[in-house]
């Protein structure tokens, strides 16, 4: 709390910088808490989580950022594919994203 990087609001933690509820709140779906079929289905929790869900989804493994994609797919595909594109586009770590062999995309399609 000394350090800034934390305030202390009414007995409750909060960020001053917006990056940093982001960046814990991204770590947070990648561990499933919350529930990601409970935010997709919340307009409104998808709206205040979905800069987390970018975040999220351009730093996580495939694996789990499909975990999280997948309720946001069913509902809002063209949300999802945006989603996917920012969170590549800004949060990527690897330079070339390579796409997994033929035979894996085709077993995930499934």
């Amino acid at each position: 709390v000394d350090l800034g990087i934390i305030t202390e609001q009414g007995g409750t933690i909060a960020f001053p910088l917006a990056i940093f509820a982001e960046w814990f709140a991204a770590h947070s779906l990648v561990a499933e808490t919350p529930n990601p079929v409970e935010i997709v289905s919340d307009p409104r929790r998808l709206d205040a989580w979905h800069d987390a869900i970018v975040v999220a989804v351009g730093t996580a493994s495939h694996e789990a950022a499909s975990r999280i994609l997948a309720p946001l797919a069913e509902r809002d595909p063209a949300l999802a594919s945006k989603v996917i594109e920012a969170g590549l586009a800004r949060w990527s770590l690897a330079e070339d994203v390579l796409p997994p062999p033929a035979q894996d995309c085709g077993r995930r399609l499934r």
